[in-house]
C-alpha cells in the first residue's frame, strides 16, 4: 500500500460504477488511478472525486500497464466557495487544465503540487479579490515548469518575443499575435513581483485577455502538444 497527497485534475467514467482519475500527487506528478464501485446507487460518493478536490490517497500501485487502484479517499480539504461559486470554479478550471497539459511534459512534482493547492486555497478564501490571480499563474508556471522568460526589458526593449523569451527592440509577429508594448510592460511586472502587489493593478478586460492569448501562444511554442485550453470558453463566458 501507498499513501499519497494528490488534486484530482480530470475524472473519467467508467464501466458501471468506476471512474479513471488523473491527479496531480506531491510527489509523483501527474498519475493515472482507477477507484472501483463509487457510481453504485446506494454508495454514490463520486463527489469526491471531482476535479479540483484535494485528497488523501490510500492506494495500491501500478503494475505493469495497469492503474493504481483507490482503496481509501477521504478530502483533505473542505471547500467554502471554490465548487459553489461560478467565477471561482471557472478560473480554478482553467488553471487545472494549464497544469494537466504542461505537466504531461514536465516532471514537476512537489514544486508544481505546492503551487496549485496554494492557488486554489486562495480563490477559495477570496472569491472576490482574484481578478488578475490568472495572469499571474500562467506567468508563474513558465519559471516552475523550466521554461523560464528572462526579464531583460527596459523601455527600449518593450516588446516580448515568444520564440526566445527574451525582449527586444521591435515587434516580432508569431502566429498571427502582433505583442504589444503595454503587455510586454506587464509581463515584466508580473516576473518581477509578488502577487500580493499585482493583485490591485488596475486591467481592461482586453487588457487581460490580451496578456493571456501572449502567455497560451509563448506555452504552445515550447510545449510540445500543448493546445489552447478548453476551459478558457467557459472563463470568458463567465468574466465577460
Amino acid at each position: 500500500m501507498q499513501k499519497s497527497n494528490g488534486i484530482v485534475v480530470r475524472t473519467v467514467k467508467y464501466g458501471e460504477s468506476s471512474l479513471i482519475l488523473e491527479i496531480l500527487t506531491e510527489f509523483d506528478g501527474l498519475s493515472s488511478f482507477i477507484v472501483s464501485g463509487v457510481r453504485k446507487s446506494k454508495k454514490n460518493t463520486a463527489s469526491l472525486y471531482h476535479p479540483m478536490q484535494q485528497l488523501d490517497i490510500v492506494h495500491y500501485p501500478s503494475k505493469g500497464e495497469s492503474l493504481a487502484r483507490i482503496k481509501e479517499v477521504k478530502l483533505s480539504k473542505h471547500y467554502e466557495n471554490l465548487l459553489s461559486d461560478v467565477p471561482s470554479t471557472a478560473l480554478a478550471n482553467f488553471l487545472i487544465e494549464c497544469v494537466q497539459k504542461v505537466a504531461k511534459e514536465k516532471d514537476i512534482k512537489s514544486r508544481f503540487y505546492s503551487f496549485l493547492k496554494d492557488s486554489l486555497n486562495y480563490i477559495d478564501d477570496n472569491p472576490r479579490g482574484v481578478q488578475n490571480f490568472h495572469l499571474y499563474y500562467i506567468t508563474a508556471m513558465t519559471q516552475l515548469c523550466g521554461y523560464e522568460i528572462e526579464n531583460n526589458y527596459t523601455e527600449s526593449l518593450p516588446y516580448f518575443d515568444l520564440r526566445s523569451g527574451r525582449f527586444g527592440p521591435h515587434e516580432v509577429v508569431f502566429d498571427g499575435y502582433q505583442p504589444s508594448a503595454p503587455a510586454g510592460r506587464l509581463l515584466s511586472t508580473f516576473l518581477n513581483e509578488e502577487w500580493d502587489t499585482v493583485q490591485s493593478i488596475s486591467l481592461t478586460k482586453d487588457e487581460r485577455y490580451d496578456y493571456i492569448d501572449m502567455m497560451l501562444l509563448y506555452f504552445q511554442y515550447h510545449v510540445p502538444g500543448f493546445t489552447r485550453p478548453k476551459s478558457l470558453d467557459v472563463f470568458r463566458v463567465v468574466f465577460g
